[in-house]
C-alpha cells in the first residue's frame, strides 16, 4: 500500500492506528497479520498472543484534530471558515503530538532498560522541554547524540528525519508565540498544510527510533536472563 497516497486522501489516522507491536521482541510495524492469534512474528518467529496497537488514542486524536483543521484549507476562499485561531490550533496540536511521541519513546526505552517508574518520572521531570530531553536525556540513555541517531535512522528511510525534527522545533517556536504572547496570526495557511505533511514523517521517525533503540535494549535484557 502506498502510505503517502492514502495520507493525501485523508486516511492518516487509520494508517497510524495500524501500527502493531510484537509482544515478544518489541518490533513495531504495520503488519496487519499481527492481530491474528498465533501469527508468527516475521522478526522473532514467536506466535502473537493477540494484536496490540502501538500508538495511544491520544496520538490518534491529535492527528485527527490536525486533519480536521487541514480540511478547512480545501474550502474555496469565499466560503473558507479557516481563521487565525484555526492555524494557531493546528500548530499547537502538531507540537503536542511531537511531545507526546517523544515522551512515550523515552518512557519505553527506560522501561526496556529496567528502570523503575520513580526513576523514569524523575528523569522526565528533570528535563521538561523537548530540546533538553533530546540533547541531554537521550544521549545519557543510548550513548549517542540525538542528531546522530536521526541521521542513522534516516539512512534507510523515505524521509530525512533531521529535517523532520528541525521543522518540529520551528513549529514549537511558533507555538510558544501563540501560548505565551497570544500571536495567533503568527502562521499562514501554508503552515497548516506543512504540519499535516509532517505528521507521517514525525510518526515514522519515532517508530524507527523505537525499532533501533528500544528493541536493542529489550534484546540486551533478554540476553542476560
Amino acid at each position: 500500500m502506498d502510505d503517502w497516497a492514502d495520507i493525501q486522501t485523508g486516511d492518516l489516522g487509520i494508517i497510524v492506528a495500524g501500527f502493531q507491536i510484537c509482544q515478544h521482541c518489541g518490533i513495531v510495524d504495520r503488519d496487519r497479520e499481527r492481530t491474528r492469534i498465533g501469527y508468527p512474528c516475521p522478526v522473532c518467529g514467536l506466535p502473537s498472543p493477540v494484536g496490540q496497537t502501538y500508538f495511544s488514542d491520544t496520538v490518534l486524536e491529535l492527528i485527527d484534530l490536525t486533519h480536521e483543521i487541514h480540511t478547512l484549507t480545501a474550502e474555496p476562499p469565499a466560503e473558507s471558515r479557516l481563521r487565525d485561531s484555526h492555524r494557531a490550533a493546528a500548530i499547537i496540536f502538531f507540537c503536542t503530538l511531537g511531545e507526546v511521541l517523544l515522551t512515550h519513546f523515552l518512557r519505553e526505552i527506560m522501561c526496556a532498560m529496567g528502570k523503575s517508574a520513580e526513576v523514569i518520572q524523575q528523569a522526565l521531570r528533570d528535563t521538561m522541554y523537548a530540546r533538553d530531553r533530546c540533547n541531554s536525556l537521550f544521549p545519557e540513555l543510548v550513548d549517542a547524540s540525538w542528531r546522530d541517531a536521526l541521521q542513522a535512522i534516516s539512512a534507510d528511510a523515505e524521509f530525512d528525519f533531521v529535517e523532520t525534527f528541525e521543522f518540529y522545533l520551528e513549529r514549537t517556536k511558533q507555538r510558544n508565540l501563540v501560548v505565551h504572547e497570544g500571536h495567533v496570526w503568527s502562521a499562514g495557511p501554508e503552515t497548516v498544510h506543512a504540519c499535516l505533511d509532517h505528521v507521517w514523517p514525525l510518526v515514522s521517525m519515532f517508530v524507527a527510533l523505537h525499532n533501533k533503540y528500544v528493541v536493542r535494549e529489550l534484546k540486551r535484557r533478554g540476553s542476560k536472563h
